[in-house]
């Protein structure tokens, strides 16, 4: 089974230097050219199964992708857990200014996933849904599957704990950029056998 998760292009929050987390809003024109570029990364791997969140700024990078490649593919899949962290009173603000106004340690606590968000999820909470999905994904895939996430990057960093094992603390040191990804693949068992980096720098 191969699994490929990316991150979504620049989204306009992503430009106004905002915490976006769960605002809908979709992508640049920068952005949605970084998505098309990636379909030369998919194209050696179509998928079997694709999955984004239910925000725009997957379904739009996906679209970006899916418009270059010259294949038949199944419809994306919206699911909930691919969200990205609510960030609660955070969300929509601008980052220097919840910087000034929250205390660095405190607002760099909450990025990092040291602490709950105002209002919103930690990173624990974020963990355990994506990793719910997961199992159900791995559980009943098969060998010939590959399947595609397109998903956001505290979301992105949760999956790549549960697939490597990984401690949550190690969230605080990955850094995953727009339109990057990996792909995984994985044994019977679930366990990982290889990872490489799509568009990562």
């Amino acid at each position: 089974m191969k699994i490929i998760i990316l991150r979504h292009g620049e989204s306009e929050g992503n430009s106004r230097n905002v915490i976006t987390g769960t605002l809908n809003v979709g992508l640049t024109d920068k952005g949605a050219q970084q998505a098309k570029a990636l379909s030369s990364k998919v194209a050696a791997n179509l998928p079997t199964q694709i999955y984004v969140s239910q925000l725009k700024r997957t379904q739009q990078t996906w679209s970006a992708i899916a418009s270059s490649l010259q294949a038949e593919l199944s419809d994306p899949i919206k699911d909930s857990a691919l969200n990205e962290r609510d960030f609660g009173a955070m969300t929509g603000k601008d980052k220097d200014w919840l910087a000034e106004s929250m205390g660095n340690n405190v607002y760099y606590d909450i990025l990092r996933g040291e602490a709950s968000a105002p209002g919103g999820e930690s990173i624990e909470d974020v963990y355990k849904r994506s990793s719910v999905f997961l199992e159900s994904l791995i559980k009943e895939g098969t060998n010939s599957d590959v399947i595609i996430l397109v998903t956001h990057h505290h979301t992105f960093r949760s999956i790549i704990c549960y697939l490597e094992n990984l401690p949550l603390s190690e969230v605080a040191t990955m850094r995953v950029p727009n339109a990057s990804g990996y792909e995984y693949t994985l044994d019977r068992e679930g366990r990982v056998t290889s990872k490489t980096g799509i568009g990562t720098r």
